[in-house]
């Protein structure tokens, strides 16, 4: 499997690490208040970017989001951890500071 890389920084919002979100299933986070750098490495992997600014499909706008991304996976947990290497094992707050390392694969999904 062809797989890209790209590392991004920004805030966290509704992550779900160590359960899976009760309503979708999934473990996943929203990585909120992205730059413009980090906008065009997504983007230029095939990754949709949302703007919080605009209605999603619920009718509802976040523009304190920004530009943002909703990575998340059916089965697998992320893999977190803090700044020094140690393991969180805790929900993360909204609100943190988070740098993340998302991999693609061929058909654009993270």
């Amino acid at each position: 499997m062809d797989e890209k890389k790209v590392t991004i920084r920004g805030i966290s919002m509704y992550a779900a690490i160590t359960e899976p979100d009760p309503q979708y299933g999934k473990y996943g986070l929203n990585v909120t208040q992205l730059s413009e750098a980090a906008v065009a490495a997504l983007e230029g992997m095939g990754l949709e970017v949302r703007d919080g600014a605009k209605p999603n499909m619920n009718g509802t706008c976040y523009p304190e989001y920004g530009r943002y991304i909703k990575p998340n996976q059916k089965g697998n947990k992320f893999e977190v951890v803090f700044a020094d290497g140690t393991p969180c094992k805790d929900e993360l707050g909204n609100g943190s500071k988070v740098r993340v390392v998302l991999f693609a694969s061929k058909m654009g999904k993270a």
